[in-house]
């Protein structure tokens, strides 16, 4: 009766831990595709800048915003491999 109740509560942890994986996966491609604009932006300020185009104050914020997606890309890894690693000690749980 207590191995059965365990591995029910463990089959709704899994159930929750993958909801979470999936949508840190989410989070994570969603991050990738606005660094990917942004360093397109930035590139294209930056030619611009060579050739007296734009700014360069909108160069330099440009510059920021794509260091501000990158870091928000790598904590957005980091919390996908955390849901990834959890969902993987239930599932080893549940396997015995």
């Amino acid at each position: 009766m207590l191995l059965k109740l365990n591995t029910d509560l463990l089959s709704i942890e899994r159930a929750a831990a993958a909801t979470a994986k999936d949508s840190a996966q989410g989070e994570l491609s969603q991050m990738k595709a606005e660094l990917e604009n942004a360093q397109r932006e930035a590139k294209r300020l930056k030619e611009l800048l060579e050739t007296n185009v734009a700014p360069e104050k909108e160069v330099r914020e440009a510059l920021t915003r794509q260091d501000i997606v990158s870091a928000a890309v790598a904590t957005r890894t980091a919390a996908l491999a955390e849901k990834t690693a959890m969902l993987e000690r239930i599932d080893t749980q549940l396997r015995k």
